[in-house]
């Protein structure tokens, strides 16, 4: 069996862990966050979800321990989630990759981390911004009306 698009050393990692269910490399050692990232697509293809949600947890444990080097980490994965390798538009591995960016992103930042994502990942990114744009604007509307409700019966109260 001949897979072009798989490097060796990403099939021997998905061949071990079919054996030993461990995600490590030939030393023992933890792969990396896009070793894992490559795995998880390869779990995807294969359909072994065990391994697929593997990988994605321990994506979500890199990008949550490692907060000083995850520029550079984040930017890996963000261009093997986008142009190494495209996932389909919503996939799992996208949306941990875009939930991460968006944490991340704040107004001094923001102009840089748009500049070093993939192009392809910015309409992600203002979808993504839009959505919890609306969820804070029906979030203050509910705000509002619980809030002109406790005045109403208070008023109510006191005439």
């Amino acid at each position: 069996m001949e897979l072009d698009d798989v490097e060796v050393r990403i099939f021997g990692f998905f061949s071990n862990w079919l054996y030993t269910q461990k995600l490590e490399n030939e030393n023992g050692v933890a792969l990396s966050p896009v070793e894992h990232a490559k795995l998880w697509s390869l779990g995807q293809r294969f359909l072994t979800f065990g391994l697929r949600d593997e990988c994605l947890r321990n994506i979500e444990k890199f990008l949550s321990d490692t907060l000083k080097e995850i520029p550079s980490l984040l930017s890996q994965l963000q261009n093997y989630a986008y142009v190494e390798a495209p996932q389909e538009e919503g996939s799992a591995l996208r949306k941990i990759v875009l939930a991460k960016t968006l944490h991340l992103t704040n107004t001094e930042n923001m102009d840089e981390m748009l500049a070093e994502s993939p192009k392809i990942m910015i309409l992600d990114f203002a979808k993504a911004l839009l959505v919890r744009k609306a969820r804070l604007s029906a979030k203050i509307r509910l705000l509002r009306d619980n809030i002109s409700t406790q005045l109403s019966s208070r008023t109510l109260l006191f005439d």
